[in-house]
Protein backbone atom coordinates (compact mmCIF):
# COMPACT_ATOMS: atom_id res chain seq x y z
CA UNK A 1 0.00 0.00 0.00
CA UNK A 2 2.64 2.14 0.73
CA UNK A 3 4.01 1.70 -2.89
CA UNK A 4 0.84 2.71 -4.30
CA UNK A 5 0.32 5.93 -2.29
CA UNK A 6 3.83 6.92 -3.45
CA UNK A 7 3.54 6.17 -6.89
CA UNK A 8 -0.40 7.82 -6.67
CA UNK A 9 1.76 10.85 -5.04
CA UNK A 10 4.38 11.08 -7.66
CA UNK A 11 1.55 10.91 -10.78
CA UNK A 12 -0.31 13.67 -8.73
CA UNK A 13 2.19 15.86 -8.81
CA UNK A 14 3.19 15.24 -12.54
CA UNK A 15 -0.38 17.06 -13.19
CA UNK A 16 0.17 19.80 -10.42
CA UNK A 17 1.48 22.67 -13.02
CA UNK A 18 -1.14 22.39 -14.99
CA UNK A 19 -3.80 21.87 -12.39
CA UNK A 20 -2.56 24.88 -11.08
CA UNK A 21 -2.53 27.37 -14.16
CA UNK A 22 -5.82 25.81 -14.90
CA UNK A 23 -7.29 26.83 -11.53
CA UNK A 24 -6.26 30.56 -12.63
CA UNK A 25 -9.73 30.28 -14.91
CA UNK A 26 -12.57 28.26 -13.47
CA UNK A 27 -13.14 25.13 -15.14
CA UNK A 28 -16.47 23.34 -15.74
CA UNK A 29 -17.25 21.18 -12.87
CA UNK A 30 -19.01 18.00 -13.36
CA UNK A 31 -20.38 16.40 -10.13
CA UNK A 32 -19.84 12.37 -10.08
CA UNK A 33 -21.13 10.75 -6.83
CA UNK A 34 -19.73 7.46 -6.31
CA UNK A 35 -20.95 4.39 -4.73
CA UNK A 36 -17.75 2.52 -3.05
CA UNK A 37 -17.91 -1.17 -1.37
CA UNK A 38 -14.99 -2.49 -2.75
CA UNK A 39 -12.14 -0.60 -2.02
CA UNK A 40 -10.05 1.49 0.83
CA UNK A 41 -11.04 5.15 1.00
CA UNK A 42 -7.52 6.35 0.84
CA UNK A 43 -7.20 4.35 -2.60
CA UNK A 44 -10.30 6.01 -3.91
CA UNK A 45 -9.27 9.16 -2.67
CA UNK A 46 -5.98 9.09 -4.04
CA UNK A 47 -7.41 7.66 -7.48
CA UNK A 48 -9.98 10.54 -7.49
CA UNK A 49 -7.27 12.57 -7.19
CA UNK A 50 -5.59 11.53 -9.91
CA UNK A 51 -8.12 11.59 -12.52
CA UNK A 52 -9.38 14.80 -11.71
CA UNK A 53 -5.92 15.84 -12.55
CA UNK A 54 -6.19 14.31 -16.00
CA UNK A 55 -9.56 15.68 -16.70
CA UNK A 56 -8.49 19.45 -16.08
CA UNK A 57 -5.85 18.81 -19.10
CA UNK A 58 -8.97 18.78 -20.95
CA UNK A 59 -10.61 21.94 -19.51
CA UNK A 60 -12.96 19.83 -17.36
CA UNK A 61 -12.65 19.05 -12.92
CA UNK A 62 -14.46 16.17 -11.80
CA UNK A 63 -16.74 16.96 -7.99
CA UNK A 64 -16.36 13.77 -5.97
CA UNK A 65 -18.70 13.07 -3.50
CA UNK A 66 -19.89 9.64 -2.00
CA UNK A 67 -22.86 7.95 -2.55
CA UNK A 68 -26.04 9.72 -3.19
CA UNK A 69 -28.82 9.54 -0.10
CA UNK A 70 -31.01 6.39 -0.20
CA UNK A 71 -33.29 6.60 -2.54
CA UNK A 72 -32.59 9.37 -4.88
CA UNK A 73 -30.84 9.85 -7.63
CA UNK A 74 -28.11 12.20 -8.93
CA UNK A 75 -29.09 16.03 -9.89
CA UNK A 76 -29.18 17.06 -13.59
CA UNK A 77 -25.75 16.52 -15.09
CA UNK A 78 -24.06 14.19 -12.27
CA UNK A 79 -22.96 10.70 -12.47
CA UNK A 80 -23.16 7.43 -10.74
CA UNK A 81 -20.34 5.34 -10.13
CA UNK A 82 -20.87 2.43 -8.35
CA UNK A 83 -17.52 0.22 -7.61
CA UNK A 84 -18.59 -3.65 -7.45
CA UNK A 85 -16.49 -5.80 -5.38
CA UNK A 86 -18.17 -8.97 -7.00
CA UNK A 87 -18.42 -8.70 -10.24
CA UNK A 88 -20.40 -12.09 -11.98
CA UNK A 89 -17.63 -14.08 -14.02
CA UNK A 90 -20.81 -13.85 -16.72
CA UNK A 91 -21.11 -10.26 -16.68
CA UNK A 92 -19.13 -8.71 -19.91
CA UNK A 93 -16.05 -11.07 -19.51
CA UNK A 94 -12.74 -9.25 -19.37
CA UNK A 95 -13.82 -5.89 -19.24
CA UNK A 96 -12.82 -3.23 -16.15
CA UNK A 97 -16.25 -1.61 -15.99
CA UNK A 98 -19.00 -0.67 -18.46
CA UNK A 99 -20.63 2.70 -18.75
CA UNK A 100 -24.27 3.35 -19.72
CA UNK A 101 -23.17 6.04 -21.83
CA UNK A 102 -26.84 6.94 -24.08
CA UNK A 103 -28.07 6.89 -20.40
CA UNK A 104 -25.62 9.35 -19.40
CA UNK A 105 -25.88 8.75 -15.62
CA UNK A 106 -24.58 5.08 -14.43
CA UNK A 107 -21.13 3.93 -14.36
CA UNK A 108 -20.04 0.24 -13.12
CA UNK A 109 -16.55 -0.27 -11.98
CA UNK A 110 -15.41 -3.94 -11.77
CA UNK A 111 -13.08 -2.94 -8.90
CA UNK A 112 -12.51 -7.20 -8.23
CA UNK A 113 -10.85 -7.61 -11.45
CA UNK A 114 -8.74 -4.50 -11.45
CA UNK A 115 -7.46 -5.90 -8.12
CA UNK A 116 -6.29 -9.27 -9.40
CA UNK A 117 -4.62 -7.11 -12.71
CA UNK A 118 -2.18 -5.39 -9.90
CA UNK A 119 -2.75 -7.38 -6.68
CA UNK A 120 -1.71 -5.03 -3.78
CA UNK A 121 0.83 -2.88 -6.33
CA UNK A 122 1.57 0.45 -6.81
CA UNK A 123 -0.38 0.12 -10.43
CA UNK A 124 -4.08 -0.51 -8.57
CA UNK A 125 -3.97 3.47 -7.53
CA UNK A 126 -3.32 4.79 -11.39
CA UNK A 127 -5.24 1.17 -12.89
CA UNK A 128 -8.29 2.67 -10.88
CA UNK A 129 -7.45 6.58 -11.66
CA UNK A 130 -7.53 5.60 -15.42
CA UNK A 131 -10.61 3.55 -15.83
CA UNK A 132 -13.02 6.09 -14.00
CA UNK A 133 -11.32 8.78 -16.19
CA UNK A 134 -11.90 6.51 -19.46
CA UNK A 135 -15.54 5.41 -18.42
CA UNK A 136 -16.23 9.12 -17.45
CA UNK A 137 -15.01 10.23 -20.64
CA UNK A 138 -17.47 7.92 -22.65
CA UNK A 139 -20.21 9.53 -20.46
CA UNK A 140 -18.89 13.67 -21.23
CA UNK A 141 -18.27 12.69 -24.52
CA UNK A 142 -21.53 10.89 -24.75
CA UNK A 143 -20.88 8.46 -27.51
CA UNK A 144 -19.46 4.80 -27.37
CA UNK A 145 -16.24 5.51 -29.12
CA UNK A 146 -12.41 4.58 -28.79
CA UNK A 147 -9.24 6.45 -29.94
CA UNK A 148 -6.35 4.86 -31.19
CA UNK A 149 -3.43 5.94 -28.64
CA UNK A 150 -3.93 7.10 -24.80
CA UNK A 151 -6.52 7.26 -22.30
CA UNK A 152 -9.25 6.43 -25.06
CA UNK A 153 -7.63 3.33 -26.19
CA UNK A 154 -10.19 0.00 -26.04
CA UNK A 155 -7.71 -2.33 -24.63
CA UNK A 156 -4.41 -0.62 -23.25
CA UNK A 157 -1.30 -3.01 -23.50
CA UNK A 158 1.63 -3.99 -21.43
CA UNK A 159 3.56 -0.97 -22.94
CA UNK A 160 0.45 1.90 -21.75
CA UNK A 161 0.47 -0.47 -18.34
CA UNK A 162 4.14 0.74 -17.81
CA UNK A 163 3.59 4.43 -18.70
CA UNK A 164 0.80 4.34 -16.45
CA UNK A 165 3.29 3.97 -13.77
CA UNK A 166 5.37 7.21 -14.31
CA UNK A 167 2.93 9.56 -16.36
CA UNK A 168 -0.97 9.13 -16.90
CA UNK A 169 -2.00 8.58 -20.16
CA UNK A 170 -3.37 11.63 -22.07
CA UNK A 171 -6.18 12.70 -24.26
CA UNK A 172 -5.88 12.97 -28.13
CA UNK A 173 -7.13 16.26 -29.16
CA UNK A 174 -10.03 14.47 -30.74
CA UNK A 175 -11.17 13.52 -27.34
CA UNK A 176 -10.96 17.01 -25.69
CA UNK A 177 -13.00 17.94 -29.01
CA UNK A 178 -15.65 15.52 -28.15
CA UNK A 179 -15.45 15.65 -24.03
CA UNK A 180 -16.21 19.89 -24.84
CA UNK A 181 -18.84 19.45 -27.30
CA UNK A 182 -20.57 16.50 -25.18
CA UNK A 183 -20.29 19.45 -21.89
CA UNK A 184 -21.93 21.75 -24.11
CA UNK A 185 -24.75 19.65 -24.57
CA UNK A 186 -25.21 18.81 -21.13
CA UNK A 187 -25.20 22.30 -20.29
CA UNK A 188 -27.77 22.41 -22.87
CA UNK A 189 -29.87 19.38 -21.08
CA UNK A 190 -29.51 21.31 -17.86
CA UNK A 191 -30.59 24.33 -19.04
CA UNK A 192 -33.60 22.99 -20.77
CA UNK A 193 -34.69 20.72 -17.52
CA UNK A 194 -34.09 23.72 -14.90
CA UNK A 195 -36.62 25.60 -17.24
CA UNK A 196 -39.25 23.30 -17.82
CA UNK A 197 -42.66 24.23 -15.61
CA UNK A 198 -41.89 20.84 -14.25
CA UNK A 199 -38.79 21.75 -12.70
CA UNK A 200 -40.17 25.07 -11.80
CA UNK A 201 -42.90 22.81 -9.85
CA UNK A 202 -40.48 20.90 -7.90
CA UNK A 203 -38.90 23.79 -6.60
CA UNK A 204 -42.47 25.31 -5.15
Amino acid sequence: MRLAVMAAISAMAALSAYARGAERKPLPRVLAYVDNDAVPPRVLQLAEGIADGMFATAGVRIGWHGRSPEGSTPRTGALAIGLAANTPAHLLPGALAFSRVYEGVHIDVFCDRLDRMAPGSKLSVLLLAHVLVHEITHMLQGVDRHSDTGIMKARWTASDYAEMMSTPLSFTAQDVLLIQLGLAARAREEALVAGSPFAAQDAQ
